[in-house]
């Protein structure tokens, strides 16, 4: 009876942990406000990339133009990733060195 009591005990406790853990919003508007802007500049990818599918199931065209066309959203894709990619590196190396400053002459 009292190993059942102990483990029944134990069990609450670890669960209790696990369900408090809430993720906290990054403290950084700058952070939100880029999370927020490159979202929307990748759904505004997705509906052109949409679009562009639609207009070419309605038309003939040669499997070579098809090809390009695949090629040239694919590029876009690319494009879109690296620039984002360098946008978030530029603002970590900003946010890096502003508080690096503010240890150095807040001090």
């Amino acid at each position: 009876m009292r190993k059942l009591f102990w483990l029944m005990i134990l069990a609450c406790l670890a669960a209790v942990p696990a369900t408090k853990a809430v993720a906290a919003p990054s403290s950084n508007p700058e952070v939100q406000l880029l999370k927020k802007r490159q979202k929307e500049e990748r759904k505004a990818l997705k509906m052109r990339e949409r679009y562009a599918k639609q207009s070419l199931r309605g038309q003939n065209l040669s499997p070579a133009m098809r090809d390009q066309m695949k090629h040239q959203l694919q590029k876009e894709k690319r494009a879109l990733r690296e620039k984002q990619k360098n946008e978030r590196q530029e603002l970590k190396d900003r946010l890096r060195l502003m508080k690096e400053s503010q240890r150095l002459y807040g001090q």
